[in-house]
C-alpha cells in the first residue's frame, strides 16, 4: 500500500486537511463523513463560528489535482461515489462524467430516474407495437403519460438505452 499524504484543504489552510486516502481532519481530530442523498460523501468544515458542508471528493481532488478548468467536474474512475482515493478522482467534462456513469451502471437514466413514469418493459414494448399499431394518443392513454412523452420516446430523444 502506498503511503496516505495529507494536503491543506483549499480555502481552510491554516485549520483543516484532506488525505490521499479521502479522510478529512480538523487540527484535533479526523472528522466525521456521512451520505448525502446523492450518494457522495459529505463533511462539514467548522471555520469561524460557521459551519458549511462539502462533498469529500471535491475537497480531495482539489487538494491533490488542483483547482479545477471552469465547467470541469470531479469522476470517480471506478464509478464508487464513496471511493475518494485522490487515485480514482480526476477532472473531466460533463460528456465524460456520464460515459463513465453509463459504462459503470451508475447512471440514472430510464427507469432508475426519478422522473421516469415507464419502465424500460414497457417501453420496449412501446416501441415495437407503435411500429405495427400506430396511434400515440392510445399508447399515451394507456401508460397514462402525456402523448409528448411517447413522441421523445420513439424519435429516441428519452429512453435512448431502453
Amino acid at each position: 500500500m502506498s503511503e496516505v499524504l495529507w494536503k491543506s484543504v483549499i480555502g481552510f489552510e491554516s485549520t483543516h486537511d484532506v488525505s490521499s486516502d479521502g479522510q478529512v481532519r480538523s487540527r484535533r481530530r479526523v472528522l466525521k463523513q456521512s451520505k448525502s442523498n446523492c450518494g457522495y460523501m459529505m463533511v462539514n468544515i467548522c471555520a469561524n463560528g460557521k459551519q458549511k458542508t462539502f462533498n469529500v471528493h471535491a475537497l480531495v481532488a482539489q487538494a491533490f489535482h488542483g483547482k479545477p478548468a471552469s465547467k470541469m467536474q470531479v469522476r470517480h474512475l471506478d464509478g464508487n461515489k464513496e471511493n475518494n482515493t485522490s487515485a480514482n478522482l480526476c477532472y473531466g467534462t460533463k460528456s465524460q462524467n456520464e460515459r463513465d456513469k453509463l459504462a459503470h451502471g451508475t447512471s440514472n437514466h430510464g427507469e432508475r430516474s426519478v422522473t421516469a413514469r415507464l419502465t424500460t418493459k414497457q417501453v420496449n414494448a412501446l416501441r415495437s407495437r407503435v411500429k405495427f399499431y400506430g396511434c400515440i394518443a392510445k399508447w399515451a392513454r394507456e401508460l397514462k403519460v402525456n402523448a409528448a412523452t411517447i413522441s421523445l420516446i420513439l424519435s429516441g430523444k428519452t429512453w435512448r438505452i431502453a
